[in-house]
């Protein structure tokens, strides 16, 4: 069996370092959107409105 020798003493705390970071809004949001939107007008050849599939065949 592996015994361990606690210490007494106190450790000491560090905390932590804060950073403000300032974001270019425009930037952001040319990151955030893609770069071809999607085009939702194609792949309708496979489309049904039959949750449960039951026209499967």
């Amino acid at each position: 069996m592996k015994t361990t020798i606690e210490s007494t003493e106190k450790k000491v705390y560090s905390s932590p370092q804060i950073e403000r970071i300032l974001l270019d809004n425009e930037i952001s949001l040319a990151l955030e959107s893609p770069a071809n939107p999607p085009v939702w007008s194609e792949n309708k050849e496979n489309y049904t409105n039959d949750p449960f599939k039951t026209n499967v065949g």
